[in-house]
This record gives C-alpha cells, sequence and structure tokens, in this order.
C-alpha cells in the first residue's frame, strides 16, 4: 500500500535536488534539453505532425473538451455499477450479447474512465494552459501542435484500459500494460514539452506552479526510486508503471490548479502564501509515500487481479503517521482556496466554478476523515471496513476530485475557449443537482453496506429489507449525477458553438486587481507579476483588518 520507507527518501532526495538545480534555470540541462526536446517533439514524429493544429490554446482546448466525454462515459458506468450492486438483473438483457459485468467491473470501469480520462485529460489542459503563464515564458508552448497531438494515444490509452477493468485479457494477452504504455508515451511528451516551457520561464512560477512541475516529475522519479530500492521491473509488476500516474500526480495537480483558478476566477492574489507553502511541502512530505492510486486517498483498479506487494510494519506504521500528517496540508488547501476566494472585492461568477472551488474544498477536509476513519484499520493488517472502502472510493472520486476538476474546467473555459457559457443558470442547477445526488446517494448506500457488514460480523445469513431499501434509494436518488453531468456536459458542448466570443480583456489571465496588501518589504516586480498595474491601490498590512492579508500567487 506505501512505498517502503528506502523508496521514500529517495525520490524525497531527488525532488529536492529537482528544485534546487531548477530555481535557478536547468543550466547546462537546459541547453542540452532545448534542441534534443523540440527534435522529438516535432521533426521526429515527421509527416504526423502536420495533422495538429499549431494555434495557442488548441492543446489545452482538446484534451479539456476529450475530457469532458470521458466525464459522461464514467457516471454512466458508475450508475449502472451501482444499480447492478442492488439488482443483478437489471443488465440481463445483455448478456446475449455476451455482456453480463458484475456490480465492481463496472464500478472499475466507471473509475478508469473518470480517473484517467476526464480527471487526467482536464489536468494536463489545464497544465498547458497555466504554466506558460505562471512562468511567463515568451511564446507559450514550445509546441502546440505535439501537445494537439498526442491526446490521441492518451485517449486511446484510456480506451484500452477501460477494456481491460472488464477483461484484462480479451485476446489471451494482459493489454493493461499495452493502454498504461499508450498513455505513459503521451505522458513523456506533456513533461518534455512542459520542461522546455519551464526552463525558457522569465519569472518565478510561485508556489502552484512548482506543485505543478513537482506533480509532473513525480511519477517518474516514484518508478525510478521504487526500481533502485526494490529492484523491481515494470515488466514484472504491472503496478509499476501505473505509480506514473499515482496520487502525488492527480492530488497535487488539482491542489495546484484550484489554487491559481481560485486566485485568477476571484481577481484577488492568494490569502496567505505562508498557507500555499504549507500546501507544497505538507503534501510532497504526506502523499508521496502511496505507492499507486489502489489503497491511497482513491482508486485506480485498473486490474483486479494484480496484487500489490505486502509491506513491513515499519512501513504500515510510517503510513499511517504520514496519512494523519496529510490532514495539515488539507486544511491550509481548503482555507487558502475559501478565503482567497472571500477577500474579494466583488462576488465571483458562479459560472467560473468558484463556488464549486469553495464546496469541494470543504468536501475535501470530509473527505479525508472519511478516508482517514475507515483505512486506518485496513492500513493496520485489519479487514474491519475492507467491504466498505469501494464505496470510501466513490466518495472521494465523486464528492471531490470530479467536482473540483469541473470548477477548474468552467474557470479556464472562457480563456481556452473564447467562448463564454451559453447558460450560467444551468451550470448553477447541474452542479447542486450533481452534489446533492451524489452526496445523499452514496451515502445511503454506505448505510446499506453497514448494515450488511453488521450482520456479516454476527453471522446472520439472511438479508436485511432495511438494507435493500437503502441500497434501491440510493441508487435512485444517485441518477440525478447522471442528469447532472449530462446538463454539465451538453452546455459545454453548446457553448463551443453558441457561446458568445470574448473579448482579450474579459477572458485574460493576467492577475489585474484593484487593491493590493503589502504584508512586508517587497519588489516592483513581485507586485507587479501579482497582478497589480499602475492603478492599483497599495494597502498597508496595518491597514487592512483582513486576517491572513493577501500576498501575490
Amino acid at each position: 500500500m506505501f512505498m517502503d520507507i528506502q523508496a521514500l527518501l529517495i525520490f524525497w532526495v531527488a525532488l529536492f535536488s529537482f528544485f534546487v538545480i531548477s530555481s535557478r534555470g536547468l543550466g547546462v540541462l537546459g541547453d542540452v534539453l532545448k534542441p534534443i526536446g523540440m527534435f522529438v517533439l516535432e521533426k521526429a514524429l515527421g509527416p504526423a505532425i502536420d495533422f495538429a493544429e499549431g494555434r495557442p490554446g488548441s492543446a489545452s482546448r482538446a484534451w479539456i473538451i476529450i475530457g469532458l466525454l470521458w466525464l459522461f462515459i464514467s457516471i454512466c458506468f458508475t450508475f449502472l455499477g451501482i444499480w447492478v450492486g442492488h439488482d443483478q438483473y437489471a443488465l440481463i438483457s445483455l448478456s446475449g450479447w455476451g455482456y453480463a459485468p458484475s456490480s465492481s467491473t463496472l464500478i472499475s470501469a466507471g473509475t478508469v474512465a473518470g480517473l484517467y480520462g476526464f480527471i487526467g485529460m482536464v489536468i494536463v489542459g489545464s497544465m498547458l494552459h497555466i504554466l506558460p503563464i505562471l512562468c511567463a515564458t515568451p511564446g507559450g508552448l514550445p509546441s502546440e501542435r505535439n501537445a494537439t497531438l498526442v491526446a490521441t494515444p492518451w485517449t486511446l490509452g484510456v480506451l484500452v484500459l477501460f477494456v481491460a477493468s472488464h477483461n484484462s485479457e480479451p485476446l489471451g494477452v494482459d493489454i493493461t500494460l499495452v493502454g498504461t504504455g499508450m498513455i505513459a508515451l503521451s505522458y513523456g511528451a506533456i513533461l518534455l514539452n512542459l520542461l522546455l516551457t519551464f526552463s525558457n520561464r522569465t519569472q518565478s512560477p510561485r508556489e502552484p506552479g512548482w506543485l505543478l512541475m513537482f506533480a509532473l516529475i513525480s511519477g517518474p522519479l516514484l518508478v525510478v526510486a521504487s526500481i533502485i530500492s526494490d529492484g523491481t521491473s515494470v515488466v514484472t509488476d504491472p503496478w509499476l508503471s501505473t505509480r506514473l500516474f499515482g496520487t502525488p500526480f492527480f492530488l497535487w495537480s488539482i491542489a495546484a490548479l484550484a489554487l491559481y483558478s481560485s486566485a485568477i476566477g476571484s481577481r484577488t492574489p492568494l490569502w496567505s502564501r505562508t498557507l500555499s507553502g504549507t500546501v507544497l511541502v505538507g503534501l510532497i512530505i504526506t502523499t508521496s509515500a502511496y505507492k499507486s492510486l489502489d489503497g491511497g486517498l482513491f482508486s485506480g483498479l485498473i486490474n483486479p487481479e494484480s496484487t500489490i506487494s505486502s509491506v513491513s510494519d515499519s512501513t504500515r506504521m510510517f503510513g499511517t503517521f504520514l496519512m494523519a500528517m496529510s490532514l495539515a496540508p488539507m486544511l491550509a488547501l481548503s482555507a487558502n482556496i475559501v478565503g482567497t476566494i472571500r477577500s474579494s472585492g466583488k462576488s465571483p461568477q458562479i459560472t467560473n466554478g468558484m463556488a464549486i472551488l469553495v464546496s469541494s474544498s470543504i468536501a475535501l477536509v470530509i473527505v479525508w476523515l472519511l478516508n482517514y476513519s475507515f483505512r486506518s484499520p485496513s492500513i493496520a493488517g485489519f479487514q474491519t471496513y475492507e467491504p466498505l472502502l469501494q464505496t470510501i472510493e466513490l466518495f472521494t472520486l465523486w464528492i471531490f476530485f470530479i467536482p473540483m476538476t469541473m470548477g477548474i474546467q468552467l474557470h479556464l473555459y472562457p480563456a481556452i475557449t473564447k467562448r463564454s457559457l451559453p447558460s450560467p443558470e444551468r451550470t448553477r442547477t447541474g452542479y447542486w443537482m450533481f452534489l446533492t445526488s451524489s452526496a445523499t446517494g452514496l451515502i445511503c448506500i454506505l448505510i446499506s453496506e453497514s448494515i450488511d457488514l453488521s450482520l456479516a460480523q454476527f453471522d446472520v445469513e439472511m438479508s436485511s429489507s432495511l438494507s435493500e431499501r437503502f441500497a434501491v434509494v440510493g441508487s435512485v436518488i444517485f441518477y440525478g449525477t447522471v442528469l447532472a453531468v449530462i446538463l454539465h456536459t451538453v452546455n459545454i458542448v453548446r457553448g463551443l458553438f453558441h457561446g458568445s466570443l470574448q473579448s482579450d480583456d474579459v477572458i485574460s489571465d493576467n492577475r489585474k486587481i484593484e487593491t493590493y496588501t503589502i504584508a512586508k518589504s517587497t519588489t516592483i516586480r513581485s507586485v507587479l507579476s501579482a497582478g497589480a498595474d499602475i492603478d492599483t491601490l497599495l494597502i498597508p498590512a496595518s491597514d487592512t483588518e483582513v486576517p491572513g492579508a493577501p500576498t501575490e500567487i
């Protein structure tokens, strides 16, 4: 479940070394990387590169829109999995076609589509848009065409993993590694593209930018650390390859993108740079121990037949300690997002995802408490709540990760597509329907499973009618989440064709603010990089009553 202590120490040292080297520029490494990187990204692809669009912003748009389609697939299969859980004959009509999946299989397929398809692609698309801005890189991405092109193998890789979640050996060959390899290929190209962007920067990216870079390189470093400490191979240990896209990639990226979106969306610097630093350092220390998506804060059930090697008692104790300590950066992240949006001089519009970011930040703390409460016995070696963990994973995915990703997507939508959403009311209705249906439905399902678990502990073989009723009610209520996702999807797709064109000053991500609080001595460059201009009013910290006065992003 956790990386062993030796591998974790190697990973931390490697991550710190990257920070030291890159903080002063990549030096000789950057000089070597630029010509080789551009050759790999464009010339090495030959005529294939001409099929991709090179217009600025096209890559981000492609990744985010394709990810939206995976969200729809994810919610449909998750809902079917929940329904089949209490009605095993619900899909009996499809058995004649040779398709008779179990509840666990359907939920696994939905998790793969939601995690790698929706969340993963929105994260990459957002990085492609945000990192050049945070780094003030001249010309933006080094290769917009390559970033657009590699969305195809990533999508195909998700499709292969989606099939593998139903049957990992449809042709007698395990296709899990095939799907993971296709995603890894795209991941490598994106990593190279953004490393070049980072090396060409003209300013420090601040905490959100650093966290994004750490999230990007965490996967390869985790694989290297595991190989050095364990001597395992990607071929012999399929789970090793999935560490490329483990907890650090998803959680750190979401945290960084949420911080950025809250600051830009509310047109206010981050409420507290101290909290931003706590998020940066705290997440790296406390959440990098998770060895894969399975058994972490959320689950990526790619291949149910794969197993994770057992860990020592010392590793379990150390991992449990780190999990308990992870509450600090979670609280810091939630407080900084809420504080940033509240400190705005004007109320942010709900269409840019600000309300979703606030509610998802609060949900983060609740989700953490659920995970810690139900997973602690499993981490210690007890199987007390093992039957409930799949529902806890659904809570984590559908109450925090996916809503937070939706908020980030809505915020970046105008800047990336140059169009506004056609119906703000539909966005508002869809989100509150999403939150209410998913939370209430999953709570009912958790109650149902808790009743069944209690009966099993007392060796009662008969089923409970109360449990069955809660399961049915939970499934019916969760159907509202499907409708909410349909509203969200239709609204975004319609915006591509019917949304009003946005002027550059409306969609600009430049951090223009009306007031700026000076807490300590600073430079004019820092003030300007935070979004101030010649008309910005500078206010000393002693003259404001707002606790945790805003600093630069």
